[in-house]
């Protein structure tokens, strides 16, 4: 796969597995909240190791 299939293969297996649907508002605090994007990698980054 090149990047963006395998991209596209996560973000999909994560959508899967959460099956809620996103309102725009949480979207947009999501974009706009560093805070919360460092926390939300540093989750990632504990489920891989």
């Amino acid at each position: 796969m090149n990047p963006k299939q395998l991209e596209g293969s996560i973000l999909e297996a994560v959508s899967d597995a959460i099956t809620r649907v996103w309102t725009s508002e949480e979207k947009e605090f999501i974009q706009n909240n560093s805070e919360l994007q460092n926390k939300l990698e540093q989750w990632l980054n504990k489920t891989f190791k």
